[in-house]
């Protein structure tokens, strides 16, 4: 299902925003373009960590189930760990590579009908539902990274 013309789910091409090249080193605009390179990349690899983060696991672990939205889902960790879990999880990402790894990752765990994955960005969309829980851990602002 496609929501607006910035979402997307896997399978389904989304428009592409303005690349992020010509800014120096320190500063990134956190677009599709910059993450796209950062998702074809060598850098992938180690942020496509299988492990939930801590502070998830801590906070959450012992609520019931119900609905989440992993914003800046990235791979797909926390909401594959939620999923196992018996949440429903949307994981909305402006990155198709990390969304199509999250999928392949959600779809080896058993948790495919629990899962659904949508291209974002999250600095312009607006949820068309509400959710029970909300979680991000890696989604970035668009500022300069020193400012941060």
């Amino acid at each position: 299902m496609t929501r607006g013309p910035a979402a997307r789910t896997v399978g389904i091409t989304a428009e592409a925003g303005p690349p992020s090249g010509g800014r120096d080193a320190t500063e990134h605009a956190f677009d599709q373009g910059y993450w796209d390179q950062i998702w074809a990349g060598d850098r992938a690899a180690a942020m496509g960590g299988a492990r939930p983060s801590p502070h998830l696991v801590r906070e959450v672990a012992h609520l019931p189930p119900r609905s989440a939205l992993d914003a800046g889902c990235g791979s797909g960790a926390e909401a594959r760990w939620l999923a196992e879990r018996g949440w429903t999880v949307t994981g909305a990402d402006i990155a198709a590579a990390a969304l199509d790894r999250a999928a392949e990752r959600a779809a080896a765990a058993g948790v495919t009908e629990r899962t659904r994955w949508l291209q974002v960005d999250l600095s312009t969309w607006e949820p068309d539902e509400s959710y029970d829980l909300v979680t991000t851990h890696y989604a970035h602002p668009a500022m300069p990274q020193l400012d941060f």
